[in-house]
């Protein structure tokens, strides 16, 4: 059994606009959740989805298993 801790869909919210403010471009995933274990990028990745779901981020990907970038859109920073 597989048990994977979400972090909270606002933590990860914050952490991405920190990280685009920083940056002011995309945000690339794996600086997101740092060097950390399968389950904890997987509990990372759940909620980023969310936030694509909800219009706060664009997710992108030049092809399979290259890297993942987080594009903020306009209404994401609300």
């Amino acid at each position: 059994e597989l048990a994977i801790e979400n972090k909270s869909l606002d933590t990860i919210h914050n952490d991405v606009l920190n990280l685009h403010k920083r940056t002011n471009s995309h945000v690339n995933f794996d600086e997101l959740v740092g060097d950390v274990d399968h389950k904890e990028r997987i509990g990372t990745f759940l909620p980023v989805l969310h936030l694509a779901n909800h219009g706060k981020v664009n997710l992108i990907q030049e092809k399979s298993f290259d890297k993942i970038m987080l594009e903020v859109l306009k209404n994401g920073g609300d």
